[in-house]
């Protein structure tokens, strides 16, 4: 079972609609996905859960507080593979969220650690939508990953918190804290090749993040904007589109580099 945060400390980088459509691309190639929604925004939740006709009464709140076992608290997502085709079971488990998150303060640095590894045999990947700043939750999630995955937009602050992240990483490292942990790396979302600006951040970019940068950019469409409001993965939704192209790629370099 292969862990990875989705992580970037500058929100309104589309971290919600890749990992949904990470997620979507690897259960499309017959794995079994957990993913973790950390942000107390839910987005992730509402998204993947939009089709239940009730919301969960239970959350990763509950877990970190360590009054409910965590299978207890794992919904299936019910994902349309086609527009009026019924909600099926794709492969995409989720440990949902609500805003109450924000007030977790967890006992440890191995709370989310010690859970997820409690259902390690049940999937392939376990991907965590993590909220846009550092905390102690934060830590967890990273204490609890093999890959830190970094979503970056096409603006001049766009790398502003990458340094800091491999400071934070370096330390998870040397404390002891998670001694494995690794940048999978750097990809650009939201981009359009033919604005001489974007092209400029993404050289820009390359640069500066050496090796851990992405080839593969995500384009900027409304296709991907309409993720997280039908709920639906690209490589369901609209698989011959040009953006739902850039998600398979990128995870083609993703599973290379893994």
């Amino acid at each position: 079972m292969k862990k990875i945060a989705l992580f970037n400390q500058k929100g309104g980088c589309a971290k919600t609609t890749s990992v949904i459509n990470i997620a979507g691309s690897l259960a499309k190639r017959g794995n079994r996905l957990l993913v973790v929604d950390c942000d107390p925004q839910a987005n992730l939740t509402k998204a993947l859960l939009m089709e239940l006709d009730e919301e969960p009464t239970q959350s990763i709140v509950e877990v970190m507080n360590q009054t409910a076992d965590i299978n207890e608290v794992i919904v299936t997502a019910p994902i349309r593979t086609r527009g009026n085709a019924n909600p099926k079971d794709i492969g995409i488990d989720i440990l949902p969220t609500n805003r109450t998150m924000a007030t977790i303060t967890p006992a440890s640095d191995y709370v989310l650690k010690e859970a997820i590894a409690s259902v390690r045999k049940e999937y392939d990947y376990v991907i965590y939508d993590c909220p846009p700043y550092m905390s102690e939750f934060t830590v967890n999630i990273l204490a609890a990953s093999d890959y830190v995955l970094v979503p970056a937009t096409v603006d001049a602050d766009s790398l502003d918190g990458y340094g800091e992240l491999i400071d934070t990483v370096s330390v998870l490292q040397a404390e002891g804290i998670n001694p494995t942990l690794d940048i999978l790396g750097v990809f650009l979302t939201i981009y359009t090749d033919r604005e001489s600006f974007d092209r400029y951040i993404k050289m820009q970019s390359a640069e500066t993040c050496g090796d851990y940068f992405f080839s593969q950019t995500i384009r900027r469409h409304t296709y991907a904007k309409q993720t997280r409001l039908f709920g639906r993965p690209l490589c369901y939704y609209k698989p011959k589109s040009a953006v739902a192209n850039d998600y398979e790629s990128l995870v083609d370099e993703m599973l290379n580099r893994m």
